[in-house]
């Protein structure tokens, strides 16, 4: 993305800025790791539900990184 993209989208509030916060970035991280173990568990029972723990531990690892930086709203990320 170039940066008037980006400028853009922060001005659609498609994009938001977000403090730092390490504290979070480290509950995020141990949520994914919680959600991680728990898709394991599980797979052979439910896996569709083992799929979305799966995304949902993506996700958030993604989130953990972005704490800092920009953070997408994801449901105003959709192709116009």
């Amino acid at each position: 993305m170039t940066s008037k993209i980006v400028q853009e989208m922060l001005v659609e509030g498609r994009l938001e800025r977000v403090s730092r916060n390490p504290s979070q970035a480290g509950r995020m991280l141990q949520s994914c790791l919680q959600h991680l173990e728990t898709a394991d568990q599980r797979a052979r029972g439910d896996p569709s539900g083992s799929y979305a723990l799966l995304y949902d531990a993506a996700r958030k690892a993604v989130g953990s990184r972005a704490t800092g930086r920009l953070a997408a709203r994801p449901h105003l990320l959709s192709p116009r």
